[in-house]
């Protein structure tokens, strides 16, 4: 449970599944997509990334205290992310679907 790209071994896995030909599906809250964890992930054909928003507004996200990252930054970092997965993985069609609850 938890964050799945906390996990210590999360690329090593990704790597494995790669190399066993096992498509592989992401459900994130997001939150790294727009850092290091994001670049990374570009290399990876997904077969598909789910987002689930823990907050729906800024107020909300404040409360959370995800320290440094502001709400605006991690919005800009998942739209960029997708815009860049687009890009780069050509063959695939990468779906961006945010709802407020």
């Amino acid at each position: 449970m938890g964050e799945p790209t906390l996990q210590r071994d999360f690329f090593e896995i990704l790597e494995h599944s790669r190399k066993e030909e096992v498509k592989v599906g992401l459900t994130t809250n997001g939150s790294r997509l727009g850092g290091e964890t994001g670049k990374r992930l570009l290399d990876y054909n997904l077969r598909q990334i789910d987002i689930s928003l823990q907050t729906p507004d800024e107020t909300l996200f404040r409360l959370r205290k995800a320290g440094p990252l502001t709400f605006d930054k991690y919005l800009e970092g998942i739209i960029g992310f997708f815009g860049a997965y687009h890009e780069k993985q050509t063959d695939q069609t990468a779906f961006l679907a945010l709802q407020r609850i």
